[in-house]
């Protein structure tokens, strides 16, 4: 994948403002998932996600995954948008993850664990295969954006 200039300079701004927030007590990770081997997802596990998606993460990130779910007005910020592309800041305790384009799998399986700045935890909900669950599904999700949203 190219990064343009432009888009280097955004990780790069993030990445220092990033350290700054987290100072010596936390580290960055560059998560990148553009390989043919992470893109394989099995299709059981996607299906088991969406169910639980739709039972639990739906009222807030909305149907579509846009952060626009019934509920979403009810926080401030309001629920992440999970498929826009873009520059991602997941922080969780003392560590940040940084993803470029999309939310990596460990971002986002940390996010349902553990929550984050902008979401409670959720690791009393889901075990370890239901947490993999959900994010293979949205995982997938991103695989079948248009390309406009890639």
């Amino acid at each position: 994948m190219k990064i343009y200039l432009k888009q280097f300079v955004h990780i790069a701004l993030a990445l220092l403002i990033v350290s700054g927030l987290t100072g010596c007590y936390g580290t960055i990770h560059m998560k990148e998932e553009d390989s043919e081997e992470k893109k394989t997802i099995d299709t059981q596990s996607v299906k088991r996600g969406q169910q639980m998606y739709q039972d639990q993460c739906q009222a807030c990130h909305g149907e579509s995954a846009a952060g626009d779910g019934e509920k979403a007005d009810q926080f401030d910020p309001k629920p992440a948008n999970l498929l826009k592309p873009g520059l991602h800041i997941t922080t969780t305790g003392l560590e940040s993850i940084v993803d470029f384009p999309h939310y990596s799998s460990e971002a986002i399986r940390r996010r349902i664990r553990h929550g984050a700045a902008d979401m409670p935890g959720f690791k009393d909900n889901f075990n370890e295969t239901e947490v993999l669950d959900i994010v293979n599904y949205l995982k997938f999700r991103q695989l079948q954006a248009p390309e406009t949203e890639k």
